[in-house]
This record gives structure tokens, C-alpha cells and sequence, in this order.
């Protein structure tokens, strides 16, 4: 490397890389036990996340209550993150209940 030129580091937290990427958390799944995963069961994604949250606060349920209503709703237990396929069926059922109309989150 030259002495004119500048190198930048960054450091991402491994968990970071992950949950951008999709995959699940740290401590969640082995890699070995993610690598053969079915892409239809692949983690919840951060625009789902925001969208079911939206949902659940115009139907009064906040914070914690709505986490809550999401692992009564979905079966999970506390603190576990839905599929995508799970999620998006819990949104189309939410949305049918509003009457409809996809939103993007």
C-alpha cells in the first residue's frame, strides 16, 4: 500500500451481517442447520416485520401486547421469529380484515 493512499475499516458484528442478509440470528440455528433450509422458511424479513407491527397497532395492539398477539397468533414461543411464509400469511389474514389492500412497509 502506498503512502498516499488511505485504508477505512469497518467492523460489523457477525449478528449484524445475518439479520441483513436474512439468515437467522446468532445462537438461533447452527449453519449446518441452515444451509439446507427451504427458501419458504427462511426468517421473517425486516419489511414484514414493520408491516405486521403497523397492522397490529391500528387494531390497538402496542409494544409488547403485539408481540404477544404475534406468538399466540403464530404459534411461536417467546422471543422466536416466524418464518416469511408464516408472516405473510398472518398479514394477508390481517389485511383481509381491513379490507384488503396491500402496503408496502
Amino acid at each position: 500500500m502506498e503512502h498516499d493512499e488511505q485504508a477505512l475499516i469497518i467492523r460489523i458484528p457477525l449478528k449484524l451481517l445475518r439479520e441483513l442478509a436474512g439468515a437467522e440470528p446468532t445462537g438461533a440455528a447452527s449453519t449446518e442447520q441452515t444451509r439446507g433450509r427451504d427458501p419458504d422458511e427462511r426468517l421473517w424479513s425486516s419489511a414484514q416485520k414493520r408491516l405486521l407491527y403497523r397492522l397490529l397497532q391500528r387494531r390497538g395492539h402496542h409494544g409488547q401486547m403485539a408481540r404477544r398477539y404475534l406468538e399466540d397468533a403464530l404459534g411461536l414461543a417467546p422471543g422466536e421469529a416466524p418464518t416469511m411464509r408464516a408472516a405473510s400469511r398472518l398479514i394477508d389474514e390481517l389485511q383481509a380484515g381491513e379490507g384488503g389492500g396491500r402496503g408496502a412497509a
